[in-house]
């Protein structure tokens, strides 16, 4: 166990006692259904939601919690409204094996980028997101060896989006072959799934093993040696039921310096 990672995770969880008490919004979520009302979120500090959550932002905002918008910087779903746009552009590769429906995007393409900067991202801003939530950056960047330069198109993508809204909010989910170079340009990271998997052929989530755990950890030791500044928040998938566990992987992140949370693999449940 690194000692001073240690310390930094009790200081957390003494920050999180205090601003309970205080009856301050504390600690983060991420939600991506469409019945929990805003009411439900106003004891978190920061929340990522669905592009598509369906009820006004205001109380959020009043109350100083800050709403993150999920951004696909990897891929397109058959749903997403630029979809026809990106197929018939040629931007999208293959389709994902484990989420149906959804294409890697050649994220090389600067046409892409313009999408983001003009499409995608401007709805979000106007409905008031303080934030980005950047997902399925892995997707094209796994391509790198047989479509090299998806790893510098991932890093411009992110720099491009961060000189673009210098204000924003920007939170990175894994994407840890590029972190290094992305991680001065975020606010915080999110380390998702970095002690327990999705098993497809038991259809349930299992512990990682140990040299899985620190694969993830020492990207994320790097990238924080690179940018101090730079938050890491936890997010783990689990039987809620499960409380022992539960309780064992919320050390585990206090325990590496993250801020955590424990979700069903839908995120549709609001701890």
């Amino acid at each position: 166990m690194n000692f001073r990672l240690y310390i930094n995770g009790l200081l957390w969880a003494v920050l999180l006692v205090f601003t309970t008490s205080c009856q301050k919004p504390t600690g983060w979520a991420v939600y991506y259904g469409d019945t929990a009302k805003p009411k439900v979120f106003t004891s978190y500090k920061l929340v990522v939601l669905d592009r598509l959550y369906p009820f006004s932002l205001k109380r959020l905002i009043k109350n100083d919690t800050q709403v993150v918008g999920y951004v696909s910087l990897g891929e397109i779903t058959v749903n997403d409204p630029w979809y026809q746009h990106a197929k018939a552009e040629g931007l999208l590769l293959q389709e994902n094996p484990h989420w149906p429906g959804s294409y890697v995007v050649d994220i090389r393409n600067p046409l892409w980028q313009k999408m983001l900067l003009e499409e995608v991202i401007p709805p979000l801003i106007q409905r008031g997101f303080a934030g980005l939530m950047f997902d399925t950056l892995d997707s094209p960047v796994a391509l790198e060896e047989q479509k090299p330069g998806m790893e510098k198109a991932a890093v411009q993508l992110v720099k491009a989006i961060r000189e673009a809204y210098p204000h924003l909010l920007l939170i990175q989910n894994r994407g840890y072959h590029v972190l290094e170079e992305t991680a001065p340009m975020l606010n915080y990271v999110l380390a998702e799934s970095t002690f327990t998997n999705f098993d497809p052929a038991q259809q349930k989530h299992i512990l990682r093993s140990k040299e899985e755990q620190d694969y993830a950890l020492n990207y994320l030791y790097k990238a924080k040696a690179k940018a101090p500044a730079v938050g890491v928040l936890g997010l783990e998938y689990w039987d809620l039921t499960d409380v022992k566990t539960e309780e064992m992987l919320t050390k585990k992140m206090f325990e590496n310096n993250m801020l955590p949370y424990i979700s069903n693999r839908t995120l549709v449940h609001v701890r």
